[in-house]
């Protein structure tokens, strides 16, 4: 799991770079003039960020599998930078300020957070009790 969530974070790295490219490029033919439309662009594009380095974290810091919870938050870290690219792609339009894909993947990058939060207090701890931080032996 852990090298899927580096893999797709890489990648929706890349993806942030490309519709970055395309607002230098294309962007004032995009939204046209329209404020709304140029915020729901620009939100989605650093949404697409966040959740891309949210799973680059998780990638290099995902020790083991932890269980289900951990498992259900991992499916839900990698959708949420699906979401927000369709909503780069689908959602802006004049006129529109619905955002059902921002809201999933905000939600799904939320949910999935918590949950690896939650299942990582179920796991034994990192290092044995023998084993002593350069902290611990600092308070000596």
């Amino acid at each position: 799991m852990r090298r899927i969530h580096l893999t797709l974070g890489l990648t929706f790295v890349a993806v942030f770079l490309a519709t970055g490219m395309f607002m230098r490029l294309r962007f004032p033919e995009a939204y046209a003039g329209d404020p709304t439309m140029r915020m729901l662009f620009r939100s989605a594009h650093i949404y697409i960020l966040l959740s891309a380095l949210l799973n680059v974290m998780v990638g290099l810091h995902l020790r083991e599998s932890g269980g289900r919870l951990r498992t259900i938050g991992s499916v839900l870290l990698l959708l949420a930078p699906v979401f927000f690219t369709l909503a780069f792609t689908i959602e802006p339009a004049p006129g529109r300020v619905e955002r059902p894909y921002a809201t999933l993947g905000a939600v799904s990058a939320a949910a999935g957070t918590l949950l690896h939060l939650i299942g990582r207090g179920t796991r034994p701890p990192l290092r044995s009790s023998n084993t002593r931080s350069p902290f611990d032996r600092a308070a000596d």
